[in-house]
């Protein structure tokens, strides 16, 4: 269970992920079948699905957050060039 927890979800090697998803999408790992056979076994097994929908999610996720981060630190850059900008008419105005 412990392990479970402190799982580094955030860096799943994509042939663990290639292995798993065979086995999660056949019928013997359908949720029913699992409950069944053991609730600690559908526990694990919830479990394992959703680190491979999170590994999914964030094939998503990622780029658009490097997307962000560009776009932040470009805005950043415009605004610093900006307040130069209002500065220099400030003390021209004054």
């Amino acid at each position: 269970m412990k392990r479970c927890q402190t799982y580094d979800k955030d860096n799943i090697s994509q042939a663990l992920v290639d292995t798993l998803k065979p086995i999660i999408n056949s019928e013997e790992y359908e949720d029913g079948k699992l409950a069944n056979a053991s609730k600690a076994a559908h526990g694990l097994a919830k479990w394992v699905r959703a680190m491979v929908q999170y590994d999914d999610a964030m094939k998503v996720v990622k780029p658009k957050q490097a997307e962000l981060k560009v776009a932040k630190d470009s805005a950043a850059e415009a605004q610093a060039s900006l307040d130069k900008a209002m500065e220099g008419l400030a003390k021209i105005e004054a």
